[in-house]
């Protein structure tokens, strides 16, 4: 995307979610189809939906945009409603359970249904996991992965709809404690009460950003984010409650940094929120820089980029570089995971994914360096946010 095309796509994204006006006079016409791309990538081409008519889009451009905003509508309402009767049939069945992210994320928005949903990610106390587990395929819902070993989570589907039910939430690549930010959590869950409070919802929205970040992270995250300071963290909220629960789990400079992007970039307004003016902006600026190469999760980049070369360890600690490739073989082959037996051959079958990969892409021997440079780059961003310990 040019500068210019980025400029007026980020007016677009401020204009529809703090409710102004448009510029008139600016035309999308020879860009239109290119903009909207850009908007799907990142999940929010919703959010722009009380606007398609009103701005200057080629009429193909604007009957997709407008078709695309109806099927996202439809989703979300197809979403809630089937989340709403699992949260009734849990709390029938004496299962404590909260959402997060999704609709514990939308309830910020403008219009709550422009937010692009892909599943609907429920939290129970472990204790709970298993119970929780057959009441939603009691519901219907199957088991997609049923044949592997349960860790975080495990994945629902019913009828085109994902459920992610979750044991556990921090990711201990983020977070230093992830127990006890978890046990946290679940001293919010209780029955009937189907939202985290405040903070924690705020926690998870920052940790689930810093979780995604190295991979790859799109701004419909950062909306989420934006739009709960804006409800929420106002500077007297910041000092009383948030301040202490971000320095305690490592992501003060990742909250101070992204907000005071969003400030420069979406339009998040300055009044009463002025705790993050401390903020390094060239850090801010390679923040936003990299989120819009990005598209959401990634989905923009190539499969074998950076964000995979970031994670492997040096070929100068040979020792780390094989633990890597040995977990994550074990992680990815599923026959071994069907035959443990197969455990100790896992970084072969791995170590053949990454070549198939790299040949996939043309990664030749100069884009490899090309990456490793990059990923250079993004450690030292990682690092000037305070997340970069769990990374390396």
């Amino acid at each position: 995307m040019t500068d210019k095309l980025i400029d007026i796509s980020l007016q677009l994204i401020k204009d529809s979610i703090w409710n102004t006006t448009p510029d008139p006079h600016t035309s999308f016409l020879s860009c239109g189809e290119e903009m909207y791309l850009f908007f799907l990538q990142h999940a929010i081409a919703a959010i722009p939906g009380k606007l398609i008519q009103d701005v200057q889009l080629p009429e193909k451009v604007k009957a997709e945009w407008t078709k695309h905003v109806f099927q996202q509508v439809y989703t979300y309402k197809t979403y809630e409603y089937i989340q709403e009767l699992v949260l009734k049939k849990l709390n029938q069945n004496a299962i404590p359970v909260v959402v997060i992210k999704g609709t514990a994320a939308s309830q910020y928005y403008p219009v709550p249904e422009f937010r692009a949903v892909g599943d609907i990610d429920l939290l129970v106390r472990p204790d709970d996991f298993f119970r929780a587990k057959d009441v939603l395929i009691g519901c219907g819902f199957d088991e997609l992965y049923p044949n592997t070993p349960v860790d975080r989570h495990l994945n629902l589907v019913k009828d085109q709809v994902h459920i992610e039910l979750h044991r556990r939430f921090a990711s201990e690549y983020v977070i230093d404690d992830p127990r006890a930010f978890d046990e946290m959590l679940f001293s919010d869950i209780t029955l009937e009460h189907y939202k985290l409070q405040e903070p924690s919802n705020g926690l998870v929205l920052l940790e689930h950003i810093a979780q995604h970040l190295n991979a790859g992270i799109g701004l419909r995250q950062i909306i989420d984010w934006m739009l709960f300071v804006r409800s929420y963290l106002d500077d007297d909220t910041w000092e009383s409650e948030f301040k202490s629960l971000v320095e305690k789990n490592g992501l003060k400079e990742l909250a101070i940094s992204l907000t005071h992007m969003c400030q420069i970039y979406l339009g998040l307004p300055e009044n009463s929120i002025n705790w993050c003016n401390d903020a390094d902006e060239s850090l801010c600026h390679e923040l936003m820089e990299y989120i819009l190469c990005c598209g959401n999760f990634g989905n923009s980049r190539n499969t074998f980029d950076s964000g995979v070369i970031t994670q492997i360890p040096s070929i100068r600690h040979p020792i780390q570089l094989f633990r890597y490739v040995q977990k994550h073989g074990k992680d990815n082959w599923v026959t071994c995971q069907k035959y443990p037996v197969l455990k100790p051959f896992a970084w072969i079958y791995q170590s053949l994914k990454y070549i198939g990969m790299s040949r996939e892409e043309n990664a030749d021997g100069r884009k490899i360096r090309e990456m490793y440079k990059e990923a250079k780059k993004r450690k030292n961003m990682l690092m000037k946010l305070g997340i970069h310990a769990k990374y390396n």
